[in-house]
C-alpha cells in the first residue's frame, strides 16, 4: 500500500526540488514563435550541358559545322533564362487540395525571399517566363493542372509529301494523318516541388539579419529546373550529288539538290503538363524554313562504321515538346539505366523541300521514328538523300513559277564550303 506523506518538511523539499529542475531547464528554452519568419527560395539549373540529353556522343553524329558566334546560327544548344516565376500553393494538409495560389518574380542564382506561414504544406512550380509562342492554360480553379502549349501555325505550310514515289524505302504508314501545324515552343526550364513542409521548429531556420538590421529566421528551400522542351538538329545528308560531272554527253558539275528550304516534323507532343511533367497525347507537326545553307564536300563515317565520300549537309534546329504521352526525362532516365526506349505509337516522319539545280521543288518524306524513339530528350536526328534516285529531267527542269519558299544556289560560287572527316 502506497501513503500520501502529510509530513510538511517533505512537502517542501518536493516543491524545491521541482524549483530547480525548471530552473535547470530553462537554459535550453526553444522560442514558441518565430518573428520575421521567411522562406529562402534556391533555384538553379540542373547542368544544361547537352550530353545529358542527346547522348554522350552526339558530337561524333553531328556532321555539320554550326558557327554559334554567327547572329545568323545562334547557340546549338540550351540558353540560361534570367527570371524564374514562382507559383506556391496553400496545400490543405500533407498531399491535399491546393487554394488559391500567389505568383512572385524571381532570379535565377539569386536570394529569393517569401514569406510563408510556417507549420505548412505547399506546391511550388517554377519556371521561366517571358514567351514568345508558349501560352499557359492552367486550371484555375481546382489548380490540378497546369498546361502549355503553342497555337496552330495558319501561316506555316507542311512539307510533307502526300506520295513516297521517290522514296521506295520509306513506306507511307497505315495510319497516314495529316497533323496541324504549330508553332515551336519557347525554351522553356522548370520544376515542380510537391509536398513542401514548411516546419515551426527554430532549430531548422537560419537566424540572419534584413538590411534594417531586424532579425529574420529563413528556412531555406532548394528548387534546380531541368528543361520541358527538347532540341532536336534535324541533318539531311545528301550524296551523288554530283554525278552529273561525269555525264559524257552532257556534263554538268553543279549540284543536283543545291538546297533544302522546308522541313516538317510530325507525331510530335502539342503540350506539356508542368505538375507531371507529362506531354500532351495529341500530335501535331512542326515546320520550318530555317534551313542552314548546305556545306559541301564532306567525307562522313556512320556510327555503323558505313564511310560515305563526297557528301553535302544541311542542318535545321528545331525546339518540341518532345513525343506524345510521356515524360522526356523520365523516359530519358529508363533508356540510360536500361536500354529500353519509349513507346511511340504515333510515329515520326520528316518531310523535306528540295530544290533542284533547274529551281522546281519536291518534297520527301523519311520514317525517324525510331530515331525518335532513341532520342526522347532531343538529339541528332539524320536522314541520308540519294540524288541519284531523281530523273535528270526532272532535275534541271527550269522552274517557271515560286519555288515553294526555296532559293536557286550554284555550288560553284558557294562560298560555305567544309572538308573534313568526322569518325565515330
Amino acid at each position: 500500500m502506497i501513503r500520501k506523506t502529510h509530513n510538511p518538511v517533505a512537502r517542501m523539499l518536493l516543491i524545491a526540488a521541482v524549483l530547480v529542475s525548471l530552473l535547470n531547464t530553462s537554459c535550453v528554452r526553444k522560442d514558441l514563435w518565430l518573428p520575421n519568419r521567411q522562406a529562402n527560395i534556391d533555384i538553379a539549373l540542373y547542368d544544361i550541358d547537352l550530353e545529358l540529353y542527346f547522348g554522350f556522343n552526339w558530337r561524333f553524329e553531328w556532321y555539320y559545322e554550326w558557327p554559334e558566334e554567327d547572329p545568323a546560327y545562334g547557340p546549338l544548344g540550351y540558353t540560361t533564362p534570367e527570371d524564374v516565376r514562382a507559383t506556391i500553393f496553400y496545400l490543405n494538409g500533407m498531399r491535399g487540395d491546393r487554394r488559391s495560389p500567389f505568383t512572385k518574380n524571381m532570379s535565377l542564382n539569386a536570394s529569393n525571399r517569401v514569406s510563408l506561414i510556417a507549420a505548412n504544406w505547399y506546391d511550388m512550380l517554377f519556371y521561366n517566363p517571358g514567351f514568345k509562342y508558349i501560352v499557359t492554360d492552367p486550371d484555375n480553379s481546382e489548380y490540378k493542372y497546369y498546361n502549355m502549349t503553342t497555337r496552330a501555325n495558319s501561316d506555316s505550310r507542311s512539307y510533307l509529301p502526300h506520295s513516297t514515289r521517290d522514296n521506295d524505302d520509306t513506306e507511307v504508314p497505315v495510319n497516314d494523318q495529316t497533323y496541324a501545324v504549330y508553332n515551336q515552343p519557347d525554351e522553356l526550364f522548370g520544376v515542380f516541388l510537391q509536398d513542401m513542409y514548411v516546419s515551426e521548429d527554430p532549430e531548422d531556420y537560419e537566424i540572419t539579419k534584413d538590411e534594417e538590421g531586424n532579425t529574420v529566421y529563413l528556412y531555406r528551400i532548394n528548387a534546380t529546373m531541368e528543361p520541358y522542351t527538347f532540341i532536336y538538329l534535324i541533318q539531311p545528308i545528301i550524296k551523288n550529288n554530283y554525278m552529273d560531272a561525269h555525264d559524257v554527253e552532257n556534263p554538268d558539275s553543279a549540284a543536283r539538290i543545291p538546297a533544302i528550304n522546308g522541313l516538317t516534323v510530325t507525331g510530335l507532343a502539342q503540350g506539356v503538363e508542368l505538375f507531371s511533367r507529362k506531354d500532351w497525347t495529341k500530335a501535331i507537326s512542326i515546320s520550318t524554313e530555317d534551313i542552314k545553307p548546305m556545306q559541301t564536300h564532306k567525307t562522313v563515317k556512320y556510327p555503323d562504321g558505313t564511310v560515305v565520300e563526297d557528301v553535302d549537309v544541311c542542318a535545321s534546329r528545331v525546339l518540341t515538346w518532345g513525343l506524345p504521352g510521356i515524360d522526356p526525362l523520365e523516359a530519358r532516365r529508363v533508356l540510360d539505366e536500361t536500354g529500353v526506349a519509349p513507346e511511340n505509337k504515333e510515329g515520326n516522319w520528316v518531310g523535306l523541300n528540295l530544290v533542284f539545280r533547274g529551281g522546281d521543288v519536291r518534297a520527301i518524306r523519311f520514317n525517324i521514328s525510331e530515331q525518335m524513339r532513341q532520342h526522347p530528350t532531343g538529339g541528332i536526328i539524320t536522314v541520308e538523300i540519294d540524288a541519284a534516285q531523281f530523273d535528270r529531267i526532272d532535275i534541271d527542269h527550269k522552274s517557271v513559277g515560286p519555288s515553294g519558299g526555296g532559293f536557286n544556289a550554284s555550288v560553284d560560287n558557294w562560298s560555305n564550303e567544309v572538308n573534313s572527316t568526322v569518325t565515330i
